[in-house]
This record gives C-alpha cells, structure tokens and sequence, in this order.
C-alpha cells in the first residue's frame, strides 16, 4: 500500500508532461483523480518495546518517497530467508 501511495505522488510530481502522465494512468487504469499530493498525505510509522510504542511522522524523501524502515527490515528478512530456501536441495 505504501508503496501505491508513493507512486501516486511521484507519477504527479515527476511526470509534469501530460500526454505522458496520461499514457501511464491510461496504461495502468488509473485517472488523475488518483494522484496524491505529497502534502495532503502523512504517515506514520509506529515501533514498539516491551509496553512502550514510539510514533513518529515519516519524512517525504525526493528520491524514494515515504519509506517504512520496519517494513524494509521485514522484507529484507523474507528476501533473505527465501534465498535460503531457494538454494537448498530440496526433495519434495
């Protein structure tokens, strides 16, 4: 979803010809109605230890957008553990 939300905003704020904005909405099913501006939109990203949760606004970032660094984490996790996986020799 974040990342939704992050191309959203990009495809509005980069895409500044419109016949090409256009073509990639047209192409992806989307119309302009969609697009998010990276000021209407905030997000929050919560961390917890033992009973304590720290909430904290995250930063938009000009090159990449909102990013999660606990989600990031997770998925590099997933990546790692799915390269292990992938090579073993597995009997199935």
């Amino acid at each position: 979803i974040l990342q939704h939300i992050n191309n959203m905003i990009i495809l509005k704020k980069r895409i500044e010809n419109h016949s090409e904005r256009k073509r990639i909405l047209s192409k992806r099913g989307y119309d302009e109605d969609d697009l998010l501006d990276q000021n209407d939109v905030r997000i929050y990203q919560f961390d917890t230890a033992d009973t304590e949760t720290e909430i904290t606004e995250l930063k938009w970032n000009e090159e990449a957008g909102f990013i999660l660094k606990t989600f990031a984490k997770a998925l590099d996790a997933l990546l790692n553990e799915t390269i292990d996986i992938s090579s073993e020799d597995l009997d199935l």
